[in-house]
């Protein structure tokens, strides 16, 4: 029998997110994208598409122009088609349509002008597709783009079709939609010869001589993983029946597979990590028990999409970085309105241009926060979400645009306080922000009055930029310290594990783990300890860190002082015996000439019984400047000596202090801390078990506090901001 023509479409990408070093980049120059133009560049049949994310063009742009020169040469001879996409790898249904317009049009745009041809197709980060997307990749001009085969058949596509293209429209704007197959990438990086050994048994039953199979490859797994060589020569070897093809040459000469409607979704292997970890294992769980039956890969299509937004709801401090990005879009459109209507009116041609200049700038500073990297995290290697560099860069960007905006649109912010309240993170209730000359904070009243946005808006610098740790649907991983079931009835072993004793059934420890924040209100119990305060397992006896608080009347203050933001709460501290009624009136200020924060608290007593509570104030920032140096922390109370250390690993705990101050050696910004009683303090650095990288530090500072019977107990806390090398 006659060997059936197999044509093969390699789909290769590189992306990596913005703000990294110049040494990293030029490291993923040398040791992926040289040795893969090394490589094809020997060969003459090889043909294959290319997406690189804006971070790559525009440091090669900078630093390797030469390599520029060579990809545009395999362009021109027909053996390279670029990809486009939005320049710095958002997830384009997840920003807004003008950004992401702009981000698809400068992109392509780029590739035209560096390398001499507009992308006909566009590459979707985590082939994250939405309805919405056709009429917006038509407008840029685009015709095609890709998705998982799995999302194809999850949609009622036949298997035996998907060696083809779809078509898929919205508003009668039509796009192409080519599935990719994983299950070729993952035999093709496992082992070349394998890999062609079974597309010839796949050729015979599934594939046609006018269709096409598109492998998507990461550049970086083909060429330090050893498989590019290995590539290269099977399609050598086998060059009678394995034809490389590009997607836009198959476009033109062959009629789609039929017309389909997709539901917004991600790549299926990424739908676990989308999900809070207990549904991700569960999903991960029915995908493994699909797997051991007859046709279970194709089954796995239709386990039902995720939306790549879920993140948002699992990562909460990935959805403030998200709704803060909205913001600052909303608030850029209305700077290029108003540059638009002076162009129209001819307003200064010399002083338009440098408008122009200072808004493409603050675009770019956007839209590099736009990366998707920033959101969310998954199985690859990239810490993703947990990289915090990148939070705090994805926040400086934002700061500066915002910086930029006030400037040109003259905000009142710019010379004093002033306050607006609006549901600034979706979660249907109401924030409270701040913003003064020297900083912009917002105030949670819901979530225990917290804290959840400070910055220094002078130096644009991120203070709340640390992450809680939470659970991934990894498998637990065991300590030594469990405790082995044994069953001598197997069907009560088969019960215990099918059911409520699930082998990830978590401890309620793990569970109850408090979630890191702000200036939340924590009343401990007797056996707390710096060690339990690190696990975030220690347990509280009032309900206030969670609870919601009601926002005072905000007066308007006198021009040039700052306003004052007061909170009150009502709750009860229980414990075995004793029970306490108290009421937190917590008051926030924030400096308007000077970058200093003053926190005002009163615990009043309800009842006419004493109440004796064991107070602790959390405060979680994130990281201080560069890691590379340890953090120092100095103290002491009145006349006696000055403590002094570094915060190690395991944390450090100082005995009652009046004053506490904060930083690295050679550090660009130091906290000085003073309180109106002495307090005792716990500082530990925050951890996930995801990243080796220090998300931020924690600290508490508690004192024991007797009140007697409808009296009250004050505190004050003052935060100094000391920027410049200390």
């Amino acid at each position: 029998m006659a060997q059936s023509t197999v044509q093969f479409g390699c789909c290769i990408r590189l992306h990596e997110a913005p703000g990294l070093g110049v040494e990293v980049l030029d490291g993923v120059f040398d040791e992926v994208l040289q040795p893969l133009l090394a490589a094809v560049s020997k060969t003459q049949d090889f043909r294959f598409s290319l997406s690189l994310s804006g971070t790559l063009l525009d440091h090669a742009l900078g630093r390797h122009p030469s390599l520029l020169k060579q990809l545009a040469g395999l362009q021109r001879e027909g053996r390279l088609e670029w990809l486009g996409g939005g320049h710095y790898d958002p997830v384009l249904s997840a920003i807004p349509e003008r950004d992401a317009l702009g981000q698809l049009q400068y992109s392509a745009r780029f590739l035209e002008q560096h390398l001499g041809c507009r992308p006909q197709g566009v590459w979707l980060p985590l082939l994250a597709y939405d309805p919405v997307l056709p009429p917006l990749l038509t407008r840029a001009r685009f015709k095609y783009t890709f998705v998982d085969s799995a999302q194809l058949v999850g949609a009622g596509c036949q298997e035996r079709d998907l060696d083809g293209y779809f078509l898929t429209e919205r508003g009668g704007q039509s796009l192409g939609l080519f599935p990719l197959h994983r299950q070729l990438s993952a035999r093709l990086l496992g082992d070349p010869k394998e890999f062609a050994n079974w597309w010839q048994e796949y050729g015979v039953d599934h594939h046609t001589d006018d269709g096409l199979l598109l492998c998507p490859l990461d550049a970086r797994l083909l060429v330090k993983g050893g498989a590019l060589e290995g590539l290269l020569g099977l399609l050598e070897e086998h060059s009678s029946w394995i034809k490389t093809v590009l997607p836009s040459s198959y476009l033109q000469r062959q009629p789609p597979r039929g017309r389909v409607y997709l539901s917004a979704g991600v790549a299926p292997e990424l739908a676990r990590w989308l999900r809070p970890a207990e549904a991700g294992r569960r999903y991960r769980d029915l995908g493994q028990a699909l797997a051991g039956l007859e046709a279970g890969e194709s089954l796995t299509g239709l386990m039902g999409p995720v939306l790549w937004e879920n993140a948002l709801v699992k990562y909460p401090e990935a959805n403030r970085l998200h709704k803060r990005m909205l913001r600052v879009s909303h608030r850029l459109d209305k700077v290029r309105a108003a540059v638009s209507a002076s162009a129209a009116r001819a307003d200064g041609e010399q002083g338009l241009e440098q408008a122009r200049k200072v808004l493409a700038r603050a675009c770019s500073g956007l839209w590099q926060a736009q990366s998707h990297s920033f959101y969310w995290h998954g199985p690859a290697a990239d810490p993703g979400v947990y990289s915090a560099y990148g939070r705090r860069f994805a926040l400086q960007q934002l700061l500066a645009v915002e910086r930029t905006i006030d400037r040109l649109l003259k905000d009142p912010c710019e010379r004093r306080w002033t306050m607006s309240r609006a549901d600034f993170d979706a979660d249907g209730a109401q924030e409270l922000l701040v913003r003064t000359p020297q900083f912009s904070a917002m105030i949670h009243p819901r979530l225990g009055a917290e804290l959840v946005e400070l910055d220094l808006r002078e130096r644009m610098l991120p203070l709340q930029s640390g992450l809680s740790p939470l659970e991934e649907p990894a498998p637990l991983k065991l300590t030594g310290t469990e405790l082995a079931l044994v069953f001598d009835d197997p069907l009560q072993a088969a019960s215990w594990e099918g059911g409520a004793g699930s082998l990830y059934r978590r401890s309620r420890t793990q569970q109850e783990a408090r979630a890191r924040g702000a200036f939340l209100d924590r009343f401990l119990g007797p056996e707390a300890s710096l060690e339990s305060f690190a696990r975030r397992q220690f347990r509280e006896l009032g309900d206030f860190s969670s609870g919601e608080y009601e926002a005072q009347p905000i007066p308007s203050p006198d021009d040039g002082a700052p306003g004052r933001i007061t909170l009150s709460k009502s709750g009860v501290v229980r414990d075995v015996d004793d029970i306490s009624l108290l009421r937190i009136d917590k008051t926030y200020l924030f400096g308007v000439r000077h970058p200093r924060m003053t926190l005002e608290l009163e615990l009043v007593n309800r009842s006419r019984d004493p109440a004796k509570v064991w107070y602790g104030l959390e405060w979680s920032l994130g990281e201080l400047g560069a890691a590379a140096a340890p953090l120092v922390l100095k103290g002491g109370c009145e006349d006696e000596p000055e403590h002094h250390c570094e915060l190690g690993p395991k944390g450090v705990e100082f005995a009652p202090l009046n004053w506490l101050n904060i930083g690295r050696e050679g550090g660009d910004l130091r906290l000085a801390l003073r309180f109106s009683e002495p307090l005792g303090v716990w500082c530990v650095p925050v951890r996930c078990e995801q990243s080796t990288q220090v998300q931020g530090h924690s600290l508490l500072f508690h004192a024991p506090v007797e009140i007697w019977g409808e009296d009250s107990w004050s505190l004050n806390l003052q935060v100094d901001f000391i920027t410049g090398t200390s």
